[in-house]
């Protein structure tokens, strides 16, 4: 079977490995062009572009994967099917219905629910108690199109982006191959789904991860453990930005104003959080400019008053 898979980030590198090992090797990928990363600004292939190059698959990085010229080439090499995991582009009906088995993709939730770009993120800031992953025929619009397999997968309290993205992972998988080869044997039947029960994911931009003061601990917290790695989480301290990188323990009623950040002998050397209905415990910052440091570091060198117990910084 000729298989096209369309892939761009760290994400989608697990299921090109498995389609790889499974003897479904990809005759082409089609991955986002290189980007300058980093203060260096310096340009690296993209992970499916790298694992790709390292078992010889031809790479196509197209700017616009819908322009013309690309469709004619993605015509030309006849596939069968195309597998869609994290390309990071639109993907037009003339594609999708260019292969004899249509294009499927993977999508980390239990679509309908939390449709578009961000469901990892969308599942843990909506505070949900479970997830899934979901194997689907794509249309022409954003996940709508028919169900070919789903399976559940509960949240821990603590969970975390880079945990669950892990888990959906290693879950989705297995799920990706299996699929695939009940699909092209015609043993499944694609289920239309429910669309009036759809939710939708925000687009996450570089301002997204704004601690506030008028945001509860759980609020806050959620957003912590969503939005690390990218795009990360910080408050405004002294107009500059204090990025926050991990958090631990919570405590109820701190008698401090919401949205500032304090020290309490009482509750050892650390730097806290105030939100409206508790605090949050610091464990690593990084203040804007400045290297990273531990929650202990930043109460020491940045306390500039101290009133009875509490010290506000």
């Amino acid at each position: 079977m000729r298989i096209i898979f369309f892939g761009t980030p760290a994400y989608s590198v697990g299921f090109l490995y498995s389609l790889i090992a499974a003897d479904m090797s990809p005759i082409a990928v089609v991955s986002q062009p290189d980007r300058p990363v980093g203060r260096d600004k310096e340009v690296f292939p993209t992970p499916v572009k790298e694992l790709a190059e390292a078992n010889n698959i031809p790479v196509l990085q197209p700017e616009n994967v819908n322009n013309p010229e690309w469709i004619s080439k993605i015509k030309a090499l006849q596939p069968d099917l195309i597998v869609v995991v994290a390309f990071g582009q639109i993907i037009s009906k003339e594609i999708i219905d260019i292969p004899k088995y249509g294009c499927i993709n993977v999508h980390p939730s239990m679509l309908p629910l939390l449709r578009g770009a961000t469901p990892l993120q969308g599942a843990i800031l909506q505070g949900l108690s479970e997830t899934g992953i979901t194997i689907m025929l794509m249309d022409e619009k954003m996940d709508h199109g028919p169900i070919l397999a789903q399976l559940r997968l509960p949240l821990e309290e603590d969970e975390t982006y880079v945990s669950l993205a892990e888990k959906t992972i290693d879950l989705g998988r297995t799920l990706l191959i299996d699929t695939i080869k009940k699909w092209v044997a015609a043993t499944i039947t694609p289920q239309v789904q429910d669309h009036t029960k759809a939710t939708f994911t925000k687009l996450l931009k570089k301002d997204t991860g704004k601690i506030t003061p008028d945001m509860s601990v759980m609020q806050a917290q959620r957003m912590i453990r969503a939005l690390l790695p990218w795009p990360g989480v910080w408050m405004e301290y002294e107009r500059k930005r204090l990025k926050i990188l991990s958090i631990g323990q919570i405590i109820a009623n701190s008698d401090q104003l919401a949205g500032t950040l304090f020290s309490n002998t009482s509750l050892g050397n650390a730097v806290w959080y105030a939100a409206t209905d508790g605090a949050i415990e610091l464990i690593s910052v990084q203040p804007e400019g400045k290297s990273v440091m531990s929650g202990e570091e930043f109460a020491r060198g940045y306390i500039r008053s101290n009133t009875n117990d509490a010290t506000t910084i």
